[in-house]
């Protein structure tokens, strides 16, 4: 699917983002405000145009208790259930019981005779979807309340959930999403209806084993071709990009050419290894150098040039005698048996055989400009 978000007045969409393109999982990853709240919102309020049902689950905290309790129309956990009550409510009985309201309760009423007084029931004063809002209002507000949490820890059973961390809050959110999606199919085997969960940050407040488990939920039901949703996340975890390399990723960031618009790159356009690598997507995403990305650089740029000159094997002197005759850099460091070679294959070395603080050192001193560099030897 392909969107197309204009510039909105007073947000940080001051120029035109062109066509985007959203498939079953798109990310939208970047640094704090880079803008990434004000985008997939923007998206939300384009795919309602398009009648797609959209499910937003801010960063932020998601279950406010007195919101909760008013019927705050924002809440992401008021609106799931909403949904979920919209694949599963009896209208009909609805409909009954207004009809029975009319014409058989003022005739009960009249049954005991009260001098010159009688019932009149103007149910048509309002009508049978605004009774039908109301009662799952009220259905919805005791479902809410109806959830607590048992601490198997301190042996508690009755923790309100607006009480308890705001991770389990969002695995909550993420069980109710899952139990509507299986609804949904269940009722209308592939859904004509089409869905949109947008998920920020589902990462926050989550240990690795869970956040895995997070991201393995939303992937499955986007990759359900029966449950015809859509999935779309921000956020700025390595480790959550880690975990979704494989899918569209957009870097989201301010551009100061545009008078510091958000905007946004696709990571695959930019990629200098041929395999999706998330240390890759993530130092071009945060601009972060790691070791592990520059040791798969090397790597990658050695058996490239290894395929392109029909070698089978290459030692690491020959091949930083052609990263110094390509990139111009003078061979000014040692390896370990005394011969000359760049900084770039020096800090390969030290990563590979480590020796503990001199290794963190070198990287703190080479590793970024051996990142630029090895990015600018030709494939």
């Amino acid at each position: 699917m392909i969107v197309n978000i204009s510039p909105k007045p007073n947000t940080s969409i001051t120029a035109d983002i062109g066509p985007i393109e959203l498939t079953n999982v798109t990310i939208f990853a970047g640094e704090n405000n880079a803008g990434k709240t004000t985008l997939v919102k923007a998206i939300g309020d384009y795919l309602k145009e398009q009648n797609i049902t959209v499910l937003h689950i801010p960063a932020e905290r998601v279950l406010i208790d007195n919101e909760i309790k008013t019927g705050n129309a924002s809440d992401p956990l008021r609106n799931t259930l909403m949904e979920l009550v919209e694949v599963s409510f009896d209208t009909s009985n609805i409909t009954s019981l207004i009809h029975d309201i009319e014409s058989i309760l003022p005739l009960e009423f009249g049954k005991y005779n009260v001098d010159k007084t009688e019932l009149i029931v103007k149910t048509k004063n309002a009508s049978s979807s605004e009774y039908e809002k109301a009662i799952k209002e009220v259905y919805i507000k005791k479902l809410i309340e109806s959830f607590y949490i048992k601490d198997n820890y301190i042996g508690k059973a009755d923790i309100e959930v607006s009480k308890v961390g705001q991770g389990a809050e969002r695995l909550i959110i993420a069980s109710l999403l899952k139990y509507l999606v299986d609804k949904q199919k269940e009722r209308n085997g592939m859904s004509d209806q089409k869905t949109c969960i947008v998920f920020e940050e589902p990462e926050i407040y989550l240990h690795p084993k869970l956040k895995q488990d997070l991201y393995s939920f939303l992937s499955e039901i986007a990759n359900d071709h029966l449950s015809n949703v859509m999935v779309i996340m921000t956020t700025h975890d390595p480790y959550f990009i880690d975990l979704a390399s494989q899918f569209k990723i957009y870097k989201t960031f301010r551009d100061s050419t545009k008078n510091y618009s958000t905007q946004i790159i696709e990571i695959k356009n930019n990629r200098y290894l041929n395999y999706d690598s998330s240390s890759e997507i993530n130092y071009l995403i945060f601009g972060v150098p790691t070791p592990s990305y520059f040791l798969e650089l090397y790597e990658g740029k050695k058996i490239s040039y290894m395929l392109k000159n029909n070698q089978a094997s290459l030692s690491y002197k020959k091949f930083d005698d052609e990263i110094a005759s390509v990139l111009n850099l003078e061979q000014l460091e040692k390896d370990d048996h005394n011969e000359d070679v760049t900084f770039v294959t020096r800090l390969r070395h030290d990563l590979a055989h480590p020796s503990s603080v001199l290794t963190i050192e070198n990287f703190k001193k080479w590793g970024e400009m051996s990142i630029q560099k090895l990015q600018e030897l030709p494939e």
